[in-house]
């Protein structure tokens, strides 16, 4: 193992021979973390990528000791000289926030949802600071615009419901620089943001950084975002580092298989697919007319923006499309519309040529799955993943449980996602593994159209490319229709025959993917690629 580590007498952060494992069953115990040793100096960018289930998510809880009472924990973790696994409870809360700041990665979990977005703010940066009320609030306001927000009374007065994935990390993100703690632990930091915010937290991140002189842990999928922002690089495979190496000659030289692994996926410059072979008359499997729609609020209806305004999409049979835009552009909102999940206030939604409101619930399922983007939300944390992924297809009675089982096995192969994870529960595997198993489910019952919501958000570079060879194979074996939701816009135009470019709720250009990315026609369009090109570029 190559291994360029920092004297541990001038570390911030020094980790020796780190060992996590959970209590699975009765007698099981699975070993996420594997004698992992690093260190991080005072105002260095260290990062860790590897496959999804490696073992780094895990490394951040333990430094914060947020692991669940199954864990079990061994080795060092010294923070300026004190080794954090064991202080009291009260200790190490009383290191949270202060010390080390976590920007966390599922934004769905990690806000108070009966509180609003500015209040909680505030309370992140009373934390650090002895500002008075006024103050806090100019600083917060401070740091949701540099973030990329345009009205932000509207966000500080939000609850976290009301705003889409991407508009909650970067809140997340927000929270977490409020607090100027030395260390900054960011978990997927960039997960569901556009090519121009992403730049744009990024750019934000390496100045705060720069000029606060803070630490940080980067634990991240993008090799872009790794690239740009950390000065060493470690890489994770089963539970262990496998390379750690200063960025360039990790990027230019690596020696590990994983490593070598993960960069041959990167950058992911795919080829953009050919147009399907569709009947000039074939009727769309699902198709939108004029679909207009606002969330309820406290704000005068007048007043409310819509989340989708006057949309008209279509899908055939073997056909995918592509939604493209920024959070809180609309794009899951009329996923959610075409799926049957939300009801539009305006226009209508044809499946199989058939009104929406006139199709009975479970036909609807057995035609139209939604994958949602946040998976641990979508599973009965009560339940293991066998018995979820199984549901479908016992609840539609295409079979017995022996049946059952042994589909939910064979889907869970073709994800890559190990079968005897399958008796775990939702809390139990990682983010990416958790995604896979939603997919597995959605698959489960052989729908006709599938909406796929950031379906590959969470996964490494190769992994991704799996799934994607896996999503075209079974969409060619059965002629599905899909509709994508990404902000990836090479993964785009790889995977959709259709891309439709999305800004406030309404579809700004839509046409072939060839058209879209090497002719577009709005300038939103060409912003989104110029901000993905720069980034590219800067990496």
């Amino acid at each position: 193992m190559t291994n360029h580590r920092s004297c541990p007498e001038s570390a911030l952060l020094d980790i020796q021979n780190l060992c996590v494992a959970f209590r699975c069953q009765a007698s099981d115990r699975a070993l996420a973390v594997d004698d992992v040793s690093f260190s991080i100096g005072h105002g260095e960018a260290f990062g860790l990528i590897g496959e999804t289930g490696s073992g780094k998510s895990a490394i951040a809880m333990a430094i914060l000791r947020l692991l669940p009472p199954t864990a079990r924990l061994a080795g060092t973790i010294q923070l300026e000289g004190n080794d954090l696994l064991t202080q009291s409870n009260a200790g190490v809360r009383a290191i949270r926030g202060r010390r080390i700041a976590l920007i966390p990665q599922s934004s769905s979990a990690s806000f108070n949802p009966v509180t609003r977005i500015g209040r909680q703010l505030d309370q992140s940066i009373a934390v650090r600071s002895d500002l008075n009320p006024l103050s806090r609030t100019k600083a917060g306001n401070a740091l949701l615009e540099s973030m990329g927000f345009g009205d932000i009374r509207a966000i500080r007065g939000a609850f976290p419901h009301e705003l889409s994935g991407g508009m909650r990390q970067r809140v997340l993100t927000a929270f977490g620089m409020a607090t100027g703690a030395p260390l900054l632990i960011a978990d997927e930091p960039t997960k569901g943001l556009d090519a121009i915010l992403r730049q744009q937290v990024v750019e934000v991140l390496r100045l705060a950084l720069k000029r606060t002189g803070a630490a940080l842990l980067l634990i991240t999928h993008d090799l872009d975002v790794a690239r740009a922002l950390c000065s060493r690089i470690g890489v994770m495979k089963n539970g262990r580092i496998v390379e750690t190496a200063p960025t360039e000659s990790l990027f230019s030289a690596p020696s590990a298989a994983m490593t070598q692994r993960l960069l041959s996926s990167w950058p992911a410059k795919l080829p953009i697919k050919p147009p399907p072979e569709l009947a000039g008359d074939e009727t769309a499997l699902i198709r939108a007319d004029g679909v207009t729609m606002s969330y309820r609020s406290r704000i005068p209806f007048w007043r409310r923006p819509p989340a989708v305004k006057n949309v008209s999409v279509s899908v055939r049979a073997g056909e995918t499309l592509a939604l493209v835009g920024a959070s809180g552009s609309g794009k899951s909102t009329l996923g959610r519309i075409l799926a049957g999940a939300l009801a539009p206030d305006s226009g209508r939604v044809l499946v199989n040529g058939t009104d929406l409101t006139m199709v009975q619930r479970k036909p609807l399922a057995r035609t139209v799955q939604l994958l949602f983007q946040h998976p641990e939300l979508s599973f009965d944390p009560q339940r293991t993943l066998l018995s979820s992924v199984s549901e479908p297809f016992l609840l539609h009675r295409l079979g017995g449980r022996t049946e059952a089982r042994l589909l939910a096995i064979n889907l869970a192969e073709q994800l890559s996602l190990s079968p005897s994870l399958l008796e775990r529960y939702p809390h139990q595997v990682s983010g990416g593994q958790l995604q896979r198993a939603a997919l597995a489910r959605a698959l489960a019952i052989n729908p006709r159209v599938i909406v796929l919501d950031e379906p590959t958000s969470l996964l490494d570079a190769s992994t991704q490319q799996e799934i994607v060879e896996l999503l075209a194979a079974t969409q060619r074996a059965h002629r599905l229709g899909y509709v994508f939701i990404t902000h990836d816009l090479d993964l785009a135009a790889h995977v959709a025959d259709t891309i439709a470019i999305m800004k406030d709720g309404c579809v700004v250009e839509c046409g072939p993917s060839a058209a879209i990315l090497q002719t577009p026609q709005h300038s939103y369009t060409r912003d989104l690629l110029s901000a993905f090109n720069a980034m590219r570029l800067a990496s």
